[in-house]
């Protein structure tokens, strides 16, 4: 097959970001329709532990097929654990169940970095980026006990807005 008749095309270097940057979202974001759909891909949903806590009745750890397990990160004084407050839990308090209880918290959390997009066929420029959790919670909000939310598959989507 003979190819010489094919001329390369000049590229412009802004047109060249623009593909790149375009290409690079439509990886993350194909990523997370993969994840969001249930498709395995390093196996991460993984499984809850066989017990639960006494007092709050959640799962004691979250473990993938490779044996990495995450526990539930409610010490509001490990920088690592986001724990907002709410009508319902007092960080400065000591954590107790159903007292001083987180109403949602994460066994894991993680975020992307922030992206600008360019739009696409009539959309606006903004940024994107996605979250990853895997969170414990109530069905109404406070924390009581039976009113857990079931052990769901670790929870992901994007984030968009405009620029």
């Amino acid at each position: 097959m003979k190819l010489s008749h094919l001329r390369a095309r000049q590229v412009s270097p802004r047109r060249h970001r623009s593909t790149v940057l375009g290409a690079v979202l439509v990886l993350v974001l194909s990523a997370v329709g993969l994840v969001a759909v249930g498709v395995p891909s390093a196996s991460a949903a993984g499984s809850p532990s066989p017990t639960v806590d006494a007092a709050s009745r959640f799962p004691l750890w979250y473990q993938d097929s490779a044996g990495n397990r995450v526990e539930p990160c409610i010490d509001p004084l490990d920088a690592n654990c986001v724990l907002a407050p709410s009508e319902f839990f007092d960080p400065a308090q000591p954590v107790s169940f159903p007292a001083n209880y987180p109403d949602e918290f994460t066994y894991a959390l993680a975020d992307s970095a922030v992206l600008s997009t360019q739009g696409c066929a009539g959309t606006a420029p903004g940024k994107a980026s996605v979250r990853l959790a895997l969170e414990g919670a109530f069905l109404n909000g406070q924390p009581v006990g039976g009113d857990q939310t079931p052990p769901c598959p670790p929870t992901s989507g994007p984030r968009t807005s405009a620029a």
